[in-house]
């Protein structure tokens, strides 16, 4: 907040503060701005020395900037920003080590919405993910008889679960710990 106008940084440690004590909504509006449209302008332009938690309190939504491919394709990345992270070279801990802007780009990349929104339409649509058992495990010789002691109603479940999708018990059975085991090596 350094470089910012004496008046517009007053305005926003004022409302913070008024955030603090809790006032309404509507008194901080009319208190500082005269209306809503006054004030939505005002934040699209000092958003950003707001914390979520207070912008959701001032009711406002971080405009999305829409940027057509044309637009897309003459953009360069500035020498002091990163470009667009992408999926492909990213683990888990370069996720953590990443900037808050380019974690920002990475989470609002075309790749990740996609993905979030095909989960969000099975999730709705409540479509499961199809169990795939390979072949091989139905295929398998070297079968043993053991014991294996479990919850009777866990079976029962397991065994309508095998009827359901037309599998054997002993090829899933099969699958299912192996999967563990590699998973878990």
């Amino acid at each position: 907040m350094e470089n910012l106008n004496p008046q517009t940084k007053k305005k926003i440690e004022d409302i913070k503060d008024s955030i603090t004590s809790k006032t309404d909504l509507k008194e901080i509006r009319k208190a500082k701005f005269g209306s809503s449209t006054k004030m939505n302008d005002w934040l699209k332009k000092n958003y950003t020395y707001f914390s979520s938690e207070e912008l959701e309190y001032l009711e406002f939504t971080i405009p999305v900037e829409v940027v057509n491919d044309e637009e897309k394709k003459s953009l360069e990345v500035p020498q002091n920003q990163s470009p667009i992270v992408k999926t492909t070279d990213l683990t888990t801990q370069a996720l953590l080590e990443l900037n808050s802007k380019d974690k920002m780009n990475f989470i609002l990349s075309d790749e990740i919405l996609a993905l979030l929104l095909d989960l969000y339409k099975k999730k709705e649509a409540g479509i499961k993910e199809e169990l795939i058992v390979p072949i091989e495990y139905s295929k398998l010789k070297d079968l043993k008889i053991t014991n294996c002691r479990l919850s009777a109603d866990i079976y029962k479940r397991f065994t309508k679960f095998c009827d359901k999708n037309n599998l054997t018990i002993t090829a899933l059975m099969n699958f299912i710990l192996d999967d563990f085991l590699k998973k878990n090596k």
